[in-house]
């Protein structure tokens, strides 16, 4: 239907090695410090915290994206992490653990503006979870067509069993000048060949990780309204360049 988006669906069963063997690593953040690195980050402190690591031994080498309250029982305010690293191509990869609760989602973002002075092409895409096993992928691009925005069916992502919350997996997304690819835990999960459509914009990639709720910041359905939702983790980032 969509001639100019062609997605090739590949099982999350095949054993594929991830792209960054055959890369340059050239950003890499593992948080072990006593504090969030604002020469690579942009954040607010007041919602986005350092928490223990996830092997035990009481470090501070997690990343929490926090939903705090704004004074009432069930009014909420998300939190977000932006890296301020930039290149036009390459590999993305994060040590991820997704929350359980529903009602509010997170994820990694990455977003590709049009060149300067021009309104397209741009694209966006990532993975995002809702709580529990709702983990997918999006993608979206904007054309001298207009704006389409692409959820594939039936979702590639399989984490039944609470796999995405219960510990970390690694989320990975692909930029080449004519292929966006998605992979989990090294394994490619999905692919969409854009070839046939002009290719990937060639600029800087944007990434972002988000925590966020619904419009209005209302949100009711956690365990426990005093402490609020549990937090969006991120262990660890990697960038990596082609050669």
């Amino acid at each position: 239907m969509f001639h100019r988006f062609i997605l090739l669906m590949l099982p999350v069963s095949a054993l594929l090695a991830g792209p960054e063997s055959a890369m340059k690593l050239v950003f890499e953040d593992d948080f072990k410090g006593d504090k969030i690195d604002g020469e690579k980050w942009s954040y607010n402190s007041k919602v986005v915290s350092l928490g223990t690591s996830p092997d035990g031994t009481g470090k501070a080498t997690v990343v929490n994206l926090n939903i705090v309250s704004r004074g009432k029982p069930t009014l909420w305010s998300g939190s977000g992490l932006g890296c301020k690293f930039r290149q036009p191509y390459g590999y993305y990869e994060a040590r991820l653990r997704m929350v359980q609760t529903g009602g509010h989602g997170c994820g990694m973002g990455f977003s590709i503006g049009a060149p300067a002075g021009k309104r397209f092409p741009s694209l966006s895409t990532g993975f995002g979870s809702g709580g529990g096993d709702g983990v997918g992928l999006s993608f979206s691009e904007t054309t001298e067509m207009g704006g389409r925005r692409y959820n594939p069916s039936p979702n590639p992502v399989d984490m039944k069993g609470g796999v995405a919350y219960k510990r970390f997996n690694t989320f990975g997304i692909l930029f080449t000048d004519k292929v966006l690819s998605w992979y989990i835990n090294g394994r490619q999960v999905f692919r969409s060949d854009r070839s046939k459509s002009g290719g990937v914009p060639g600029q800087n990639v944007s990434m972002s990780f988000n925590h966020s709720l619904p419009e209005g910041g209302v949100l009711k359905s956690f365990p426990d309204p005093t402490l609020g939702p549990e937090p969006f983790q991120i262990d660890w980032v990697k960038i990596y360049k082609q050669p």
